[in-house]
């Protein structure tokens, strides 16, 4: 007896082990044999609408939305450098056919893999009742900057259908309206407690709405006083930190810094750099007596080089690309430098 109870012990295990492999084996064809899962699109509708110099794309988040729902209406443009292109400006609250616009926003520019301009529009719209509606046509403008006297054209997308459901359940609408019962009288002793207690939470309601105001004002404040030139060295620095010279992303990456640039003359100079070519930009630096003569020439050979790695397909070296960086760094301290002391002149000139 002593010794069969290691052979029993033996096929128990060989038994345990079998099954063990058997679920195991069921689990993993399982695991092959399920089907794959579909992706819902991204858009219920897009449509792309090409044009020889601009490509529009027009997307819509939802087109079956309830009358407590908003959808999002996009228009996505793609564009060489020499196009400017401008969405339809509708302000919050406005009417957009059936539908009310709720909030907008635009993206910055951005270069595209491919040396195109991306931008887009978004438009939140909300529906005042339910029923099937059509969302109107678009017409986005573009136009060649380059050329002064170009004819302005337009590209017009097409009208959506949006069906918009109820919040009601069905048969609710038909419902009679019930007349408005009287408010309730509380009799005077609970006036006693309730009234202070109502007026302690008004005051509470109040002080906390003004510091919630006051937090708000100044950090509008704070970023509205934000000098042009530490905006620029921020996102310069911020430029850095993405770390697209290491990438290899050159082309971007000198996209990116001519913006900044740019955006700086601008705002801290009130040069309409941003929209303009290398071109215009030059032509009315000649003619500006607002820069000093070697920061002109540094600034025309900075987004000469700029446009040649852009447009012409030249591969900068590492070490050109570092000096770029540099000299934009250099560019930027020393005209706030001399905006300074031109500023501390003329203040010491008036007293």
């Amino acid at each position: 007896m002593g010794s069969m109870m290691p052979n029993r012990s033996m096929k128990t295990r060989i038994r345990l082990g079998g099954a063990c492999m058997a679920a195991w084996a069921m689990l993993l064809l399982s695991g092959c044999h399920q089907p794959p899962q579909e992706t819902a699109p991204a858009f219920a509708y897009e449509k792309e609408f090409p044009r020889d110099a601009i490509t529009v794309a027009e997307r819509i988040n939802l087109d079956h939305i309830t009358t407590a729902q908003a959808f999002e209406l996009t228009l996505a443009a793609r564009h060489t450098e020499a196009i400017e292109c401008a969405f339809p400006l509708l302000k919050d609250g406005e009417k957009l056919g059936e539908f009310a616009v709720q909030s907008s926003r635009q993206s910055e520019p951005a270069l595209n893999p491919d040396g195109q301009i991306a931008v887009t529009k978004t438009y939140v719209l909300e529906p005042f009742l339910p029923g099937e509606y059509e969302l109107p046509s678009m017409s986005i403008e573009y136009w060649d900057k380059t050329q002064p006297d170009a004819a302005h054209q337009t590209v017009q997308t097409d009208a959506v259908k949006i069906t918009v459901a109820s919040v009601l359940a069905p048969g609710q609408e038909a419902s009679e309206i019930k007349e408005i019962t009287p408010p309730m009288e509380l009799p005077p002793s609970v006036w006693r407690w309730l009234a202070p207690l109502l007026a302690a939470l008004a005051l509470l309601a109040l002080g906390a709405g003004y510091w919630a105001w006051r937090g708000r004002k100044r950090a509008t404040a704070a970023i509205a006083a934000e000098p042009p030139h530490i905006t620029a060295l921020r996102r310069l620095d911020a430029l850095r930190a993405e770390r697209l010279l290491e990438q290899g992303e050159y082309k971007l990456f000198y996209f990116q810094v001519s913006n900044i640039i740019r955006h700086y003359l601008e705002d801290g100079f009130g040069m309409r750099a941003p929209e303009r070519t290398t071109e215009e930009f030059l032509a009315e630096l000649d003619a500006s007596r607002t820069l000093a003569a070697s920061h002109q020439m540094l600034l025309r050979s900075f987004l000469k080089h700029c446009d040649l790695v852009k447009f012409a397909e030249h591969h900068p070296s590492e070490t050109e690309a570092e000096e770029v960086f540099t000299t934009c760094r250099r560019f930027v301290e020393e005209m706030h430098a001399a905006q300074a002391q031109a500023a501390s002149e003329a203040s010491a000139g008036r007293s």
